[in-house]
């Protein structure tokens, strides 16, 4: 028992010294249908490509002169089929970013993917860097599985349609 307590303890200790090493996480972190799109999806069929919103807090400093970007885009099924991107921007006025797999036709399946985000702004003043992190989720489902529920959904409304009908 107590080494259990001293296991999540210690997680909580590791995770608040995680927290307080960033200065903000993403005001905003979710999956959206295009470039430049602020209105959230989180269902993308085969065809689609999911695009990830993020929106930046504003800097600790006031000199910042980058911003700096990780994203990796993961199958939860199978991890090893992912996508890792990187990008910085010297435009720190910036709040808004938009990003999406550089590889997704050669990635995607059906199933439910995690997106796992971070941010650093760096500064002119030799300050230590600050940033933030954030996950979402988004899933591509199987076609077949679509189908097979508008079709079993089409099914119970024409059963309650006769029900209905020979009632009255």
């Amino acid at each position: 028992m107590f080494k259990k307590s001293a296991f999540l303890l210690f997680m909580l200790l590791l995770l608040l010294g995680t927290r307080l090493a960033f200065a903000s996480d993403f005001l905003s972190i979710y999956t959206v249908d295009a470039d430049h799109s602020t209105t959230p999806k989180s269902d993308f069929k085969l065809d689609e490509t999911p695009w990830l919103y993020l929106k930046l807090p504003e800097p600790m400093m006031s000199d910042p002169v980058l911003i700096s970007f990780k994203v990796l885009f993961w199958l939860d099924q199978d991890p090893s089929v992912s996508d890792m991107e990187k990008f910085s921007t010297s435009d720190t006025s910036l709040r808004e970013f938009w990003v999406t797999p550089s590889n997704w036709e050669n990635i995607k399946q059906a199933g439910d993917w995690t997106v796992l985000a971070g941010f650093t702004y760096s500064y002119a003043s030799g300050c230590d860097p600050d940033g933030g992190q954030g996950e979402t989720t988004f899933t591509t489902p199987e076609p077949i599985s679509a189908s097979l529920f508008l079709l079993g959904g089409s099914a119970l409304g024409l059963i309650a349609f006769r029900k209905r009908k020979i009632l009255y």
